[in-house]
């Protein structure tokens, strides 16, 4: 079947849309200069007026963490499905406050009816997975080409 499996014809694919530049750009510029400026709220507020949204209340931008949460909350909504919240979350290192804290050695298992364990889910994981959330593993064919790698601390 002509098309099937294959990259033929003329539609240009979206890589990275726009609202997720400028939902990066208004975060770094929050975190250079401290607290955001008329550029970073306006970056929001051009997503905002095109979904037919107000534009940020000023109690949202008025300090850094204000911003950072309206920012924060702009993006899971922006970008909802498209599978950037758990780099969104180890960006900012948030695992712990979203997901909640390291609980010991054991975690929690989520049950099925019978109350039989089904499967493990982050809330209430040890500390060593917290650490794995945050930094990838460096595949071991990576590792034999070049001994000179060294293995990612909580990976070792």
């Amino acid at each position: 079947t002509p098309g099937l499996g294959r990259s033929e014809g003329n539609y240009n694919w979206p890589v990275m849309r726009l609202a997720d530049v400028y939902l990066m750009y208004a975060e770094a510029i929050n975190e250079v200069n401290n607290g955001p400026d008329a550029k970073a709220i306006d970056l929001i507020n051009q997503i905002r007026h095109r979904g037919n949204l107000p534009p940020l209340k000023a109690d949202k931008t008025a300090t850094k963490e204000a911003f950072f949460s309206a920012l924060e909350q702009e993006r899971i909504i922006e970008l909802l499905g498209e599978g950037y919240r758990g780099f969104d979350l180890r960006r900012w290192r948030a695992i712990e406050r979203v997901w909640c804290p390291p609980y010991d050695n054991n975690g929690v298992w989520r049950t099925d009816t019978y109350g039989a364990n089904m499967d493990r889910y982050f809330q209430n994981q040890n500390e060593l997975y917290y650490q794995r959330c945050y930094i990838f593993r460096i595949p071991p064919g990576e590792r034999d080409r070049n001994p000179n790698l060294t293995q990612n601390t909580p990976w070792l």
